[in-house]
């Protein structure tokens, strides 16, 4: 039998087609989705993207009410940054937003004042928490990022506070 005649057998699974949908965000251009993958960078590694056999090794069966998240959300997919994730643990794990002017997820500047204030707020089962009105960006982002601990504990995307 050629190569090319075998198959896996697993072309109307779910998992073939989250396969096929994650290359098609970052690889097709006309997919609805590129923008928010492809267009920035966003890439599938190349085990994955050779094998839906090496992708399915890595990952296995999606369990219910789960789909594929990056625990990273500014890195690629692979063994390593990705997991199955129900729809809180991925709300949880966004990108920050890409027409803030701060530096840090959960941080908004306030020039409404006469000094420059930096906002720190973060949103828990679609409601919005503000935590308090600061001084530096950092320091914002700091509180941002004690809160993403208590509530979120392990699924929390934390800002890189020291790197500014």
């Amino acid at each position: 039998m050629a190569k090319k005649d075998i198959t896996h057998g697993m072309s109307n699974t779910i998992e073939y087609r989250t396969w096929c949908d994650m290359k098609s965000r970052c690889y097709r251009k006309t997919h609805s989705s590129y923008p928010w993958y492809g267009a920035i960078g966003i890439k599938v590694s190349a085990e994955w993207k050779r094998s839906f056999e090496n992708f399915y090794s890595d990952m296995g069966t999606k369990p219910e009410g789960m789909s594929l998240d990056r625990k990273d959300s500014t890195k690629g997919y692979s063994f390593e940054n990705c997991r199955w994730a129900d729809a809180q643990m991925q709300s949880i794990n966004r990108r920050k937003r890409a027409n803030t002017k701060s530096k840090f997820r959960g941080v908004r500047i306030n020039t409404r004042c006469k000094k420059i204030r930096y906002e720190a707020y973060i949103t828990v089962n679609k409601v919005r928490y503000n935590l308090g009105s600061y001084d530096t960006e950092v320091e914002a982002a700091t509180a941002y990022n004690n809160a993403a601990v208590k509530w979120r504990g392990a699924y929390a995307m934390i800002n890189k506070v020291g790197e500014y």
